[in-house]
């Protein structure tokens, strides 16, 4: 419960919060495509290339995932009338 207080003191919303997540969410994305760039040049064809590949691709899932997470939960919040949500 102490991190409600400490949201609550900021003077920010779940709603901030999410779209905070969000942003960062994209920005890890532009990262790890940018990574995928980087690996397709300079490794190709090579072991390491296919290993980090794989963790590539397990990056983009999860992150997918937490984009999707957050985007049901502020359409949970934009349903239910929270008071802290702005639209």
């Amino acid at each position: 419960m102490s991190e409600l207080n400490i949201i609550r003191e900021d003077e920010t919303s779940f709603h901030q919060e999410l779209e905070g997540l969000q942003l960062a969410s994209c920005q890890l994305k532009n990262l790890v495509e940018a990574l995928n760039i980087v690996l397709t040049s300079r490794l190709e064809h090579t072991r390491e290339y296919d290993m980090l590949l794989t963790i590539n691709h397990a990056i983009m899932g999860h992150n997918e995932d937490l984009q999707d997470r957050s985007l049901r939960v502020l359409a949970l919040l934009q349903q239910s009338g929270d008071p802290t949500y702005v639209d």
